[in-house]
């Protein structure tokens, strides 16, 4: 084997704290354009280096991954 228990032990952890950091980001996202307005999704991931597509991918993510505190 080339990898070691602990390469997967970090592995699984980088996974998890990406996993957490894209469902923060999302919460941001959804409080930034809950006026729905036109444009708001794109405007604002301009300003964060974000692109829109990616913005969208995280919005589905955390319309399927349960959260820790049992929201969704």
């Amino acid at each position: 084997m080339s990898y070691t228990d602990q390469d997967v032990s970090e592995g699984r952890r980088m996974m998890n704290d990406d996993r957490e950091n894209r469902l923060v980001i999302d919460d941001k996202l959804l409080s930034v354009t809950a006026s729905g307005q036109d444009g708001v999704l794109d405007q604002f991931c301009e300003e964060i280096s974000l692109s829109p597509q990616t913005a969208r991918q995280y919005a589905t993510l955390h319309a399927c991954v349960p959260r820790p505190d049992g929201s969704s």
